[in-house]
């Protein structure tokens, strides 16, 4: 980058003031030139988001404090109490040895701090993607893990907050650059499938096994049971994004067929808990279809911070309603005859109990997504 004047952006005295200011020093780091770049880049994005001149600043002078020999003091004296202050709020404690203990931390602070300091440390983290985008180096998955955790809690914390929908589409990308390509998965019997996150060039396959359920299957695992699924369903069933909706599909590796599918929607305002339910091929109930599915899935939905699952049942189906509710979870009223139970999943893993009750979607008694889908394909286009 040309160092010699500012970018046309940073048009105030003020900001032109920090962008010298990180010039200088970022120039006696051996990596100045990119983390000037960077700098530039997050206070662009503050610009063009129609943040306040303090803000802009602050994000040019982000890392400051962090990566140079630069004193909270010093800025205060040069630039102010607000824009040192927002400096400070985004800066990690270098006393804190552990890394994921020091960015949870961070995130903490950030957090509690306001909506300026968490659409700078937002525009941080969007721009650290945006880079790794270009270079097609995806950042290390501590990182990673500390962008989605960024993404939840700032989310949580300051509803509209700019950079967030980017922000979790590009980890979405990420994380599909990540997935392998399908994974063989063995059966209770012996027998194999091929599991990978579901895609766009799936919809006839999907629609193929939507036909060739029971209608009784069909009913109970959506809350309509039409007697095709629309270009608007599958458009809605097979474009995920792994943040807000992510879906698993298992193939019959011998004839190529979708024999049974699994998938989460983070539910509205919930960003720790979503709706989930399987759907298995009649003729491939029964042998550890939705298991497998599951598993896989509820792995991926805890590191995208979901906690909790919801799932809509029969109010006439004791028995899932016996095992769901001995996992926790409290029946409320869905209406037409249905409740929502809502329940923890642990830490790592799936106890078999969870299993057990969840597989029972796959045999059409959990129902998800009819009403859902239609609610979410206009945001979706």
């Amino acid at each position: 980058m040309d160092q010699s004047s500012p970018p046309a952006f940073l048009d105030t005295p003020q900001l032109q003031d920090a962008y010298r200011f990180a010039c200088e020093a970022f120039s006696r780091r051996a990596r100045g030139d990119a983390d000037l770049d960077h700098s530039v880049s997050v206070a662009r994005l503050l610009k063009q988001s129609g943040s306040p001149e303090p803000t802009v600043a602050a994000g040019m002078l982000h890392d400051v404090i962090e990566d140079t020999h630069t004193e909270q003091a010093e800025l205060r004296s040069r630039f102010g109490d607000e824009i040192a202050d927002l400096v400070g709020t985004v800066t990690e404690n270098p006393g804190i040895a552990d890394y994921s203990t020091r960015k949870a931390a961070l995130r903490g602070q950030v957090a509690q701090a306001g909506r300026a300091a968490a659409t700078v440390f937002a525009a941080d983290k969007l721009a650290r993607l945006r880079a790794a985008g270009t270079t097609g180096e995806p950042p290390s998955p501590s990182k990673l893990a500390h962008y989605r955790q960024t993404l939840d809690a700032l989310s949580r914390q300051y509803p509209g907050l700019p950079f967030v929908d980017e922000l979790e589409r590009r980890l979405g990308e990420i994380d599909q650059q990540l997935d392998s390509e399908q994974q063989e998965a063995e059966l209770r019997d012996g027998s194999h499938v091929l599991v990978r996150r579901i895609a766009p060039s799936d919809a006839d396959a999907l629609a193929a096994m939507y036909e060739r359920l029971s209608p009784r299957s069909r009913e109970r695992r959506f809350l309509s049971a039409p007697p095709q699924l629309s270009p608007e369903d599958l458009r809605y069933l097979t474009h995920v994004n792994g943040g807000r909706h992510d879906a698993l599909v298992a193939f019959d590796p011998g004839t190529g067929e979708l024999v049974g599918e699994a998938r989460y929607v983070r539910e509205p305002g919930r960003r720790d808990t979503g709706e989930v339910a399987v759907v298995v091929a009649d003729d491939w109930q029964g042998r550890g279809i939705a298991t497998a599915l599951l598993t896989e899935l509820t792995k991926r939905a805890r590191r995208h911070g979901l906690r909790r699952y919801t799932a809509i049942v029969s109010t006439d189906n004791e028995v899932v309603l016996d095992a769901l509710a001995g996992l926790g979870g409290e029946p409320m009223p869905a209406g037409d005859g249905q409740v929502i139970l809502e329940f923890d999943f642990p830490a790592e893993g799936l106890s078999e109990r969870l299993l057990a009750a969840l597989s029972w979607s796959a045999r059409g008694q959990l129902r998800l997504l009819g009403a859902i889908a239609r609610r979410f394909v206009p945001a979706q286009r």
